[in-house]
């Protein structure tokens, strides 16, 4: 593009918290999701030229249907208005700490009611699908679906990876995550905005010590008014 006689103007989205060599091409305009990205970027030259802005991460349109309609939702799915929900997801593998955090949900015996969200691990699906449990636990496991959003706007916590849209969506629900892991360091620095910066996460990267805190959470659920 930049061999053109007139070349376009071009912009450029990094959908991370933080910027990283991927994205140093040139742009006209660098558009970055958080503040504290921006300074990071101009300090570190992580992008090629041009300008840089600060923009909200995209959520997907659709999103917009679910917000403010948790008790909907809830009655959609069977799950009672008071029910403590915890939405667990492992990307679109389900191969992480998913299963291990439903097993430990289920020896403690809390109230819960567990969305799993098993994306195309058939077999873990299948297993939860079979999976017993006392009168105190409920498990909704999910397979693959497109329909992500209607299970996180349901929850009082999330709980999984610190994937880009997983983490902005939960927030934008307005609900707490408990994240349990990073697998690139791409999602450290996502883990670490939402932690450290906006106080809208914990990081507890163990299966049975995250399910041994949403237990907690869902005996003193106003302990997590200070992640919304």
């Amino acid at each position: 593009a930049s061999r053109m006689e007139r070349p376009p103007y071009v912009v450029l989205l990094c959908p991370d918290a933080y910027s990283n060599g991927m994205f140093n091409v040139d742009a006209n305009d660098f558009l970055m999701v958080a503040e504290s990205g921006k300074r990071d970027a101009e300090r570190r030259r992580m992008y090629a030229g041009g300008n840089i802005s600060v923009v909200g991460f995209p959520i997907r349109t659709e999103a917009r249907k679910y917000y403010g309609r948790r008790d909907e939702l809830r009655a959609e799915l069977g799950i009672g208005e008071s029910d403590f929900v915890v939405t667990l997801s492992d990307g679109g593998y389900g191969i992480a700490r998913l299963e291990k955090t439903v097993d430990e949900l289920v020896r403690i015996g809390d109230p819960i009611t567990i969305i799993a969200l098993c994306g195309k691990n058939d077999e873990l699906y299948k297993r939860l699908s079979k999976k017993e449990t006392t009168e105190n636990i409920k498990i909704i496991p999910v397979p693959f679906t497109n329909d992500v959003l209607r299970y996180v706007a349901v929850a009082d916590v999330f709980c999984g990876k610190s994937g880009a849209n997983s983490v902005a969506e939960a927030a934008y629900f307005g609900v707490p995550m408990v994240i349990n892991g990073c697998i690139t360091y791409i999602e450290k620095g996502i883990k670490n905005y939402y932690v450290k910066e906006l106080g809208a996460a914990l990081y507890i990267p163990s299966a049975k010590l995250a399910a041994r805190k949403i237990s907690e959470l869902s005996r003193s659920p106003r302990e997590l008014e200070v992640y919304r």
